[in-house]
């Protein structure tokens, strides 16, 4: 029940950010003074960021243990990805981003829910109760995939419209060496993580299984 429970409100939570971003900028510019690119680009541009795609990969992961119901291979990898992606949204908006932030009112609580709330409670959620022994090495490398098809998708659409999410990433502003260098360092950062998150998992599974143990009756 407590694994129920708590995925479906961490489920609930980061659905409500993601909606909540898409009704102030998913169309347009959440700004009336800046320009307004169009519906399918404001589209597009609001799926090309990391932290809307790692939100949304939580939602779709948290579906299955908070239905009580036993994932496949491609939802523990999806499983796998929103944590390791939802943890890199939290640190790299509080390091890099969230010094430069200047947000208020509504805008700036749908921020915090979507970088600093959903990333803290995805980590507690996981810790907590899992589900366990999700993780296998096929499954590591299953969700390499998502960092790569990103770094890659961000590249190239930025590089036909010069437009890209993220400062740091910025190829007309830092050039192709620092741009390509983040990118590499995030790559590294995720895979690094994922096989953190593989190890931490068999020690807390091997830690439940434990407990779990019936303990021999002692003899008098």
């Amino acid at each position: 029940m407590p694994t129920r429970l708590l995925n479906g409100i961490l489920c609930i939570v980061a659905a409500f950010g993601v909606i909540a971003q898409f009704v102030m900028t998913g169309t347009g510019p959440a700004d009336p003074a800046e320009p307004d690119p169009g519906v399918l680009v404001s589209l597009i541009r609001f799926f090309s960021f990391f932290t809307i795609l790692s939100n949304l990969l939580v939602v779709i992961s948290s579906v299955p243990p908070a239905l009580g119901r036993e994932p496949g291979y491609v939802q523990r990898v999806l499983r796998l990805s929103a944590l390791v992606g939802i943890i890199i949204t939290g640190v790299v908006h509080w390091f890099l981003l969230r010094p430069d932030a200047d947000l208020s009112g509504f805008t700036a609580v749908v921020d915090a829910i979507t970088h600093v709330v959903v990333p803290i409670l995805t980590v507690l959620v996981w810790l907590t109760v899992g589900p366990r022994g999700l993780i296998s090495r096929a499954v590591v490398l299953g969700s390499f995939l998502y960092p790569v098809l990103y770094a890659g998708w961000t590249l190239a659409h930025g590089a036909l419209t010069d437009w890209y999410p993220y400062p740091f990433i910025d190829v007309p502003t830092v050039g192709y060496p620092q741009a390509l260098t983040m990118a590499a360092i995030i790559l590294g950062s995720f895979a690094l993580l994922a096989v953190l998150a593989w190890l931490l998992d068999l020690a807390l599974l091997r830690l439940l299984r434990t407990r779990q143990e019936p303990r021999g009756e002692s003899s008098i």
